[in-house]
C-alpha cells in the first residue's frame, strides 16, 4: 500500500470514527429569552470538540431567535425547531420534553439553557470521561454563578468526585452544594427508561428530581477540568423573589418534591439523613428572602406545609426558626453597607 493510499485510509477511518461521535450527544436549548443568547452559542461555537449536534427549541418567543441562530450555521451543526405555542410559560418540564424529542440517535443529553455559558473543553472532557468511564448514568460539571455582566459571584461550590443520590438530596437541602439544569450531561436511555423530567410547577425542583432517579443505581460522576457558568441574570425564573403568584407556586413545588423524594427512597430501599428539621430549614429559606408575603401567610404557609410533610410535631421549631430569619433580615437592612 502505498503512503498516499495510507493517508487516505487514515482520514477516513478517521472521518467515520468523529461521524459515529457525533451521534453520542445532543446539546438541547429551550429557548426563549434573547438578551444573552448570542453569547451561549458562542460559547458552544468555540468548543474545542464540535462531536454534538445543538438542537433549539424556540417556545415561541417573541424576540428574533432565528436570525442569531442563523449567524453560527456555518460554526455548528443545528436544528431550530420554532414551535407555534408557547408552552414554557405554561408548563415549562412539556417544553422541555418537547425539544428533547428533536433529538435524533444520540446517546447522550445536555440540556442547556438560553443564557448561560460553558468552557471551550466542557465537550471534550465529556468524551474523555466517557470513555473511562462508560458505565455511568450522569455527569456533572462544576459551575460557576455569574451575573448579567459576566463578573463571578461567589465561590464555586464543587461536588465529590462521586455523589450518591441521597447525598445529593441532603446537599441539596442543606445548601452546600448548587445545581442548575445545565451542568448535567446524562444518558438518554437512563433517562427515559426512568420517565424523563419529574413534572413539578415551573419546572421548579424537577431537575433536582430527575438527577437523584438517574444518580440511584451509580451517583453522579463529576468532571473535572472545566465549568458552566450559570447567570443570576434577574430575568430567568430563580432570580424572582417578590412576585407573590410565583412565590406561592415554587413554594408549593418545594412541598411536592418533598413528598416525592420521601416516597421515592422509600421504594428503592434508600436511605437518606434528611432529617424535618432540615426539610423546614430548606422550606424557610426562600420564605424568608421575599417580601411578597405578608407575616400571616408566612404563617400559615409553614402550618400548611407541615400538615402535608407530616411535620405538625415541629411547629413551635419551625415558627421559632421562622421569626428569627424574619427579624434578622430586619437588622441585615438597617446595618450600614460596607
Amino acid at each position: 500500500m502505498t503512503i498516499t493510499k495510507k493517508v487516505n485510509l487514515i482520514s477516513e477511518i478517521k472521518r467515520h470514527d468523529m461521524e459515529d461521535t457525533k451521534k453520542k450527544l445532543a446539546i438541547v436549548i429551550p429557548a426563549y429569552k434573547s438578551t444573552f443568547f448570542k453569547e451561549t452559542l458562542e460559547s458552544i461555537a468555540n468548543q474545542s470538540c464540535k462531536a454534538f449536534t445543538l438542537y433549539i427549541g424556540d417556545d415561541a418567543s417573541p424576540h428574533d431567535l432565528k436570525s442569531i441562530v442563523k449567524t453560527f450555521k456555518n460554526d455548528l451543526q443545528i436544528i431550530y425547531k420554532r414551535f407555534d405555542e408557547n408552552l414554557g410559560g405554561i408548563d415549562l418540564v412539556a417544553h422541555w420534553s418537547r425539544c428533547i424529542s428533536l433529538t435524533q440517535d444520540e446517546e447522550w443529553l445536555w440540556l442547556f439553557s438560553d443564557d448561560d455559558v460553558l468552557d471551550s473543553d466542557c465537550v471534550k472532557l465529556f468524551y474523555d470521561n466517557l470513555s473511562k468511564y462508560p458505565d455511568e448514568d450522569i455527569f456533572h460539571f462544576n459551575v460557576q454563578i455569574i451575573d448579567k455582566n459576566n463578573n463571578a459571584a461567589g465561590k464555586i461550590r464543587t461536588f465529590p468526585d462521586i455523589l450518591s443520590s441521597e447525598d445529593f438530596y441532603l446537599k441539596r437541602l442543606t445548601k452546600e452544594l448548587y445545581s442548575f439544569v445545565v451542568e448535567y450531561v446524562f444518558r438518554k436511555d437512563t433517562f427515559t427508561g426512568k420517565g424523563g423530567f419529574e413534572p413539578f410547577d415551573l419546572g421548579w425542583s424537577s431537575d433536582d428530581a430527575t438527577w437523584i432517579k438517574l444518580s440511584a443505581d451509580k451517583g453522579i460522576k463529576t468532571i473535572n477540568g472545566s465549568i458552566v457558568k450559570w447567570r443570576a441574570s434577574g430575568i430567568n425564573i430563580s432570580s424572582i423573589l417578590n412576585d407573590k403568584p410565583i412565590i406561592i407556586r415554587k413554594l408549593n413545588a418545594h412541598i411536592k418534591f418533598l413528598l416525592w423524594a420521601d416516597k421515592f427512597f422509600k421504594e428503592n430501599h434508600i436511605v437518606h439523613k434528611a432529617t424535618g428539621m432540615i426539610k423546614i430549614k430548606w422550606l424557610l429559606t426562600m420564605l424568608t428572602e421575599t417580601s411578597s408575603l405578608s407575616l400571616n401567610e408566612k404563617k400559615n404557609y409553614i402550618l400548611d406545609s407541615l400538615k402535608q410533610l407530616g411535620l405538625s410535631k415541629l411547629k413551635f421549631e419551625a415558627l421559632s426558626l421562622h421569626m428569627y430569619g424574619e427579624v434578622k433580615k430586619k437588622i441585615k437592612k438597617r446595618l450600614p453597607k460596607a
